[in-house]
């Protein structure tokens, strides 16, 4: 049974006190979170609050948010999603906040915080709160209670032309003919041939795979065994969660660069854009060592792929370290302001905001990606 906690709130009158509830978020009260998140957000968020409610690290720590009811009405909700993490060797958990939201009509001030708190209580054993899909008064709220921001390249998104022509008649038929874009199809049809390498640098290869197989769980081994910093785990049974379904059913691509055909040295996942089939987006890209080289090639795999199996017009990003961000350019050469820096983070550790500060935007750790929240969801 889900966790509640009821407080009294005095109302106008005596006789007449308004009840608030706190509850954990499962699956018990799916149904009234549904509601309240199709009042601010519409019907598209069902599928993601089942999937957050898969998450595997469930078995270990169930609650999953926190829920506020005021007269049994769910007013206020915060999903917490808990994702182990590694601090060099060390192991841990943070948690990617999503899909904050209020009723405009009955949450007073005392529940939003008192939610808020619950959200990132001590139950989930964790020793940091991260998102990276936050939204400007969002951004602006979480600034006031003394998150940090992330990079400088959650205030942009980078992209890279893959088909001019159609780039160009795209922008003929917005600008000069002000239509509508084209209506959403089929991204590809293509049954994966993992002897095809779509780029190759020495014995590496990138190939398309179909699935998170056995040398997935080689690779986060030989990831770990040499992690200085910061990184959100990638064993496989988290990215059979995150990408499993989607990589097999062709919603989403994953290529990875192979040695020898059997050891991967690192991978990228693609994903074209809800409504918008033709803009590909990078929901996930690592690589042993966070070699700039080694992603380089998952990148140029990346672009040759889209051109000769897809329609799409542009390969798109956001997010990612510092020291990463010349090559991407190199392979997404154009910026488009986001107006706002999207990415948040903070702890109450002060051992972890150092670590953070000293190595979390270097070449020894792997964080500020779309994989670090909600945003690949």
């Amino acid at each position: 049974m889900s966790k509640d906690t009821t407080v009294a709130r005095a109302g106008r009158g005596v006789l007449s006190p308004m009840q608030s509830v706190f509850q954990d978020f499962t699956e018990e009260n799916l149904t009234a979170v549904t509601k309240l998140t199709s009042k601010c957000f519409g019907n598209s968020l069902e599928l993601l609050l089942r999937k957050i409610l898969s998450n595997p690290v469930r078995k270990q720590i169930v609650p999953a948010g926190c829920v506020g009811f005021k007269d049994g009405k769910a007013v206020c909700f915060k999903a917490s999603i808990v994702r182990r993490l590694y601090l060099g060797k060390t192991p841990g958990f943070g948690i990617a906040g999503s899909s904050f939201c209020k009723d405009p009509d009955g949450c007073s001030l005392p529940i939003l915080f008192e939610v808020m708190e619950r959200g990132e209580g001590n139950q989930y054993q964790s020793c940091l709160s991260f998102g990276n899909t936050f939204i400007y008064v969002s951004a602006k709220f979480y600034e006031l209670f003394g998150c940090y921001p992330g990079t400088k390249s959650w205030t942009e998104m980078r992209f890279g032309i893959i088909h001019p022509c159609r780039f160009l008649w795209l922008l003929i038929r917005r600008k000069v003919f002000h239509l509508p874009q084209p209506a959403p199809h089929d991204a590809f049809k293509l049954a994966a041939d993992e002897m095809r390498a779509y780029a190759v640098s020495g014995e590496c290869s990138v190939r398309r795979v179909m699935d998170f197989d056995s040398r997935f769980d080689a690779f986060w081994s030989l990831y770990l065994a040499k992690n200085l910093g910061l990184v959100l785990s990638r064993d496989r049974e988290t990215l059979e969660w995150l990408f499993g379904e989607d990589v097999r059913s062709g919603k989403c691509v994953l290529l990875a660069a192979v040695r020898d055909g059997n050891e991967l040295e690192g991978f990228i996942v693609l994903r074209p854009m809800h409504g918008s089939p033709d803009r590909w987006q990078i929901m996930d890209m690592i690589a042993l060592e966070n070699a700039p080289e080694r992603m380089d090639l998952l990148l140029r795999g990346a672009r040759r792929f889209l051109k000769k199996e897809t329609s799409a017009i542009t390969l798109e990003s956001t997010g990612f370290p510092d020291f990463i961000q010349p090559v991407l350019s190199k392979h997404m050469p154009h910026l488009q302001k986001t107006g706002h820096n999207r990415f948040e983070w903070n702890s109450n550790d002060p051992e972890v905001v150092r670590v953070i500060e000293q190595t979390g935007n270097t070449r020894d750790s792997w964080f500020f990606g779309p994989f670090d929240g909600d945003y690949n969801l």
